[in-house]
């Protein structure tokens, strides 16, 4: 996953639905190998349009 990716969420968070659309605006990846990547991402639509905030990759899917 890299900025700029388009990701769907799989898990609801307080106030987010799940299957929110969102934009990756950047992707921590951790030094340990087994630690999953963090990733800061932009929701689309919605009354959350515009907010900012960090899950994990394993939270998200890729949208084609």
């Amino acid at each position: 996953m890299k900025a700029g990716t388009l990701v769907k969420l799989t898990r609801s968070s307080i106030g987010i639905p799940m299957g929110s659309v969102a934009i990756i605006t950047r992707a921590i990846q951790p030094g340990n190998e087994y630690a999953d990547v963090l990733c800061e991402i932009r929701l689309i639509g919605g009354k959350c349009n515009g907010r900012n905030v960090r899950f994990l990759g394993r939270d998200l899917e890729i949208i084609k």
